[in-house]
């Protein structure tokens, strides 16, 4: 994957790379690589599960702090990784040769002295299974992969990752929120919203034909699919106490069937890419709601089709559309498909749910199911660039969209359009 700090990795010892991510595997042997930009109190953990015999052959300096890698490569007795406090610049050195050092897959991972200094900011490596536990009223859990135990590479166009959590067993109040990113916490973690990918708790928004708001249904996701998260490193804010167990496991999931009619999942693509299917557990007989979440970092666009009893629905995601878009309907789904024309679109994020309407905690969740004869149920997608309402009928669709900076609002209808009339890609009835 693309590494955090998206420099040109290791380069001579006048030009560092930029923390606080540095694989171990762009060492250069007989070069030492120096990081001025280190403050002194900060924090650097390793996540590998590389040879001992090669971590030995790496060598970190830090004021009178001198260490090889496999003294911090251990876990300690509680499941806590081992960690070297800086003293406000770091040197690496390795005396592996160039083809050892490509074969090596950790990486180090440097914090911040006010997050070494935060006794709610924690750091986990998965070795293996950890069962991780929090209990104060705001934690920021950072997780580092390492290499997969088991790889199963069946072809060259295999999408398997180099390194993935498989994320089960959360349990957390109802009341409280549970928010997970890519990447790792910047300075300011926590005001940063722009890389959440998946959360516990949604508020869902309906619209009227002008575009207003008429009404927020709050949602909390009680049972949670096994969440695969095939990437290097992310992390995860809880408000409030949680608990969960991360493995160090990958099972494909390019279709995947829900184990509830009640719950949400995710989907998240950071490779190759092959089209994904959910099926989800379904009665077409009840009420209820389904929906998408979605967040990316892509280049090419990819296409979200939700398939309802009334027909399916098209959401065109492009890296001009891309942030935190929420998209719901009043009616529940029987599969969501993602697709795309090219076989690396970059990264992306998708988490799906499906509720009954019994599961609602909103007062007028009656009123959110009430459809006028030959009317069918409508989409409302909503995010920080653009706000809009689908309206559907047996023979038409009317759209109204709204920007929630200048208010403007653009309304168009068509018949059963492959294009929406405003041109945007997002709305149709197949």
């Amino acid at each position: 994957m693309v590494f955090q700090f998206l420099s040109s990795l290791f380069k001579s010892v006048d030009s560092p790379p930029v923390l606080p991510i540095v694989p171990i595997n762009k060492c250069h042997a007989g070069i030492k690589t120096k990081f001025d930009n280190v403050e002194k109190g900060s924090r650097l953990y390793l996540a590998s599960n590389d040879g001992i015999d090669l971590l030995k052959n790496i060598e970190i300096r830090s004021g009178k702090t001198r260490i090889t890698l496999d003294e911090i490569c251990d876990l300690n007795k509680d499941g806590t990784p081992k960690y070297v406090t800086l003293e406000g610049e770091l040197t690496i050195k390795t005396s592996n040769s160039s083809y050892k050092t490509k074969e090596l897959t950790g990486f180090l991972y440097v914090t911040t002295r006010q997050q070494a200094e935060d006794p709610t900011f924690i750091v986990h490596v998965i070795k293996d299974n950890a069962t991780i536990k929090t209990t104060a009223s705001k934690t920021t859990v950072v997780i580092l992969n390492t290499q997969l135990l088991t790889m199963n590479f069946n072809s060259k166009n295999d999408k398997t990752p180099s390194k993935s959590s498989y994320v089960t067993d959360i349990h957390q109040s109802s009341k409280d929120n549970l928010h997970f990113h890519w990447g790792v916490p910047s300075a300011s973690w926590i005001d940063d919203t722009g890389n959440q990918f998946f959360k516990t708790r949604m508020s869902l928004e309906r619209y009227d034909l002008q575009a207003k708001l008429t009404d927020t249904t709050e949602v909390y996701f009680e049972h949670i699919e096994p969440l695969q998260i095939p990437l290097d490193y992310w992390y995860f804010i809880a408000e409030g106490p949680v608990e969960m167990t991360i493995k160090n496991k990958y099972v494909p999931d390019q279709s995947y069937t829900t184990t509830s009619p009640n719950t949400t999942g995710l989907i998240v693509n950071d490779s190759m890419f092959k089209q994904l299917v959910v099926n989800f557990e379904h009665d077409k007989n009840s009420a209820g709601l389904s929906g998408f979440y979605t967040s990316s970092r892509i280049e090419k666009p990819i296409n979200i089709l939700m398939e309802h009893n009334f027909g399916r629905f098209f959401s065109n995601v492009d890296k001009l559309v891309c942030d935190q878009i929420v998209a719901w309907s009043p009616t529940k789904s029987k599969k969501l498909i993602i697709t795309s024309s090219n076989t690396t679109p970059g990264s992306f994020y998708c988490q799906y749910f499906t509720l009954d309407a019994d599961r609602l905690e909103s007062e007028n969740s009656e009123d959110i199911f009430k459809l006028e004869p030959n009317q069918k149920p409508s989409v409302f997608s909503t995010s920080p660039k653009i706000i809009a309402a689908f309206f559907f009928t047996d023979t038409s669709v009317t759209t109204v969209r709204r920007d929630p900076i200048t208010n403007q609002v653009t309304t168009a209808s068509a018949s059963n359009p492959t294009i929406d009339p405003t041109g945007y890609k997002l709305g149709q009835v197949v």
